[in-house]
């Protein structure tokens, strides 16, 4: 690696972070508050708009400031806005998916943690695997067809998923995760070498920590993204028993954590009716979850086709 001079002009930014911090929490607390059929709809405005100010705060600060937590200018740069959105995305498909699945297994399906794990395990061997395969694939068919096709071929893995029964097609299952995991990982191979071949060398650390911050981020967002709308479209879709009792009805339609939670106290029909109309939902949640991500991943494809160079800076040969 080449020698970087020391500079002491930059410091530690806690209270910048602290910032940061606070307004993702508010904007993820306010959204997931939102849902909730007693929330109070002036109280989750009041703390989405001090999210909202909060972020736009930090974000105008940085951009004016002349040692910034997070230089946001190097995002004029196109291969660099590309590839930060393309980690963001990879992170938020594969978490948000890994959290619907694992719901999935133990609560509808009754796995145990550790037979959910070994079930995701195609998931986690194919990204291992993708790394190396796609590094080679980069420099065989240049950045945008690597990086454009793995987010297609994510945006077909889901498509596959999002109507596969996993208590009956298994091999299925493992084809579509495995397809996903590769696809993925090659999609942040492809972001990683989309940003740090386009920035300046001076730029390098900063361009690191920006992608480091989408992975972190984005992590983040899935687990709320893929929850948020699990949780809305469960609790519009199940039909409660009538029999239910009226003091358990609030809690039964909250989310499928809830409804197990409320058929554990019943043990009548009316429990068994309660977990059947709990696992019809979650599979209709599934089946819109995993589509509309499907959509947004095939739109995010094109778009990348169309923007990304079709080879990487490093591969344009030079003239002598």
């Amino acid at each position: 690696m080449p020698n970087q001079p020391k500079k002491p002009e930059k410091t530690w930014k806690i209270r910048q972070a602290l910032v940061l911090i606070s307004a993702i929490l508010l904007l993820v607390y306010a959204a997931k508050n939102g849902i909730r059929s007693n929330s109070i709809p002036y109280v989750t405005l009041v703390i989405a708009f001090i999210g909202a100010s909060l972020l736009f705060l930090f974000v105008r600060y940085q951009l004016i400031v002349t040692t910034p937590m997070i230089d946001f200018r190097i995002l004029n740069q196109r291969e660099i806005a590309v590839g930060i959105v393309m980690a963001l995305v990879a992170m938020i498909t594969l978490v948000g998916f890994e959290l619907l699945l694992t719901q999935e297994l133990q609560l509808v399906l009754g796995k145990t943690p550790l037979e959910a794990g070994l079930f995701l395990l195609p998931l986690m061997i194919a990204s291992g695997v993708s790394g190396p395969i796609a590094g080679r694939l980069v420099t065989i068919f240049g950045l945008r067809l690597v990086a454009s096709l793995g987010i297609f071929l994510s945006a077909i893995s889901f498509m596959i998923l999002a109507y596969t029964d996993f208590s009956h097609q298994t091999i299925l299952a493992w084809t579509g995760m495995a397809l996903l995991g590769f696809s993925v990982e090659a999609s942040m191979l492809a972001s990683t070498a989309a940003i740090m071949t386009s920035v300046p060398k001076e730029k390098s650390g900063a361009a690191g920590a920006l992608e480091g911050m989408a992975y972190e981020l984005g992590a983040g967002i899935g687990v709320a993204i893929f929850g948020l709308l699990l949780s809305g479209t469960y609790v519009a879709t199940i039909v409660l028993p009538a029999e239910l009792p009226i003091d358990m009805i609030v809690q039964a339609r909250a989310s499928i954590s809830e409804t197990v939670q409320v058929v554990q106290k019943l043990d009548n029909d009316v429990g068994v009716q309660l977990l059947h109309a709990s696992r019809v939902a979650f599979s209709s949640s599934h089946n819109l979850v995993l589509g509309i991500a499907s959509s947004i991943l095939l739109a995010l494809a094109v778009i990348i086709w169309f923007i990304l160079p079709k080879r990487l800076r490093s591969q344009i040969p030079h003239a002598s």
